[in-house]
This record gives structure tokens, sequence and C-alpha cells, in this order.
């Protein structure tokens, strides 16, 4: 488990209590959930945070290695874009790698991974 001092909160039992109250989205509704952070579809010691994520419905992208600030950013910007405009997780991810291929000459898109249901 994370956490500094003699304080921490668990993901899973922060999510279980969301759940409880009835907050979590429909079964139909699977929320995205996009990360900019360095190593984020990385597991930290025995916890893979997205697996959590997907335990409970939702579909996370992430890369899987260190990315730049300025990638993530127009990453995440481009990304959103496709989402909103009506594609499925999947297809917004390929999307998005094409375009940051096509107009950046950067294939780091392809270090970002889709995880969850």
């Amino acid at each position: 488990m994370l956490g500094t001092g003699k304080f921490f909160v668990r993901t899973a039992d922060v999510l279980q209590s969301i759940n409880a109250a009835g907050l979590l989205p429909s079964s139909q509704e699977k929320p995205v959930i996009v990360f900019g952070v360095c190593d984020a579809g990385e597991a930290i010691g025995d916890t893979h945070f997205p697996s959590i994520l997907g335990d409970f419905g939702a579909q996370v992208i992430a890369p899987r290695t260190e990315i730049t600030e300025g990638f993530a950013v127009e990453f995440i910007r481009e990304i959103d874009f496709f989402l909103r405009s009506g594609l499925t997780p999947a297809r917004a991810l390929l999307a998005t790698r094409w375009h940051m291929l096509v107009n950046r000459n950067d294939p780091l898109g392809l270090v970002y991974a889709l995880f969850g249901p």
C-alpha cells in the first residue's frame, strides 16, 4: 500500500465507498480515465492502478513508460477530441497515436495502453 506518514488511503477502498454510495456510472456507462503521468500504466509493487480502476468498470488509457510533459498535454488534448467525437476509447487511442506520429513525427503514442473492460 502506498502512503506517507501514518495515514494512507487505498484506491480500492475509495472506489468501493463511491460504489456503495451509488456514485459510479451505470453498467452501460463506462468511465474513461486518461493519465498523462509517467509510468501510470505500470505496477507499483503489487498494485496496478489501471487494473484496480478496471475492476470497477473504468477504461483507463495510460503511458507505460516515461513521457515528456509537452507530449502528455498534446496527447490528452487530442484523445479528448477523438473521445468527444464519439470514438470508442480503443479507436480514439489509435487515432491519437496516428495523429502524433503524422503531425509530430513522434511514435511515443505507442507507449499509451488501454486497460479495463
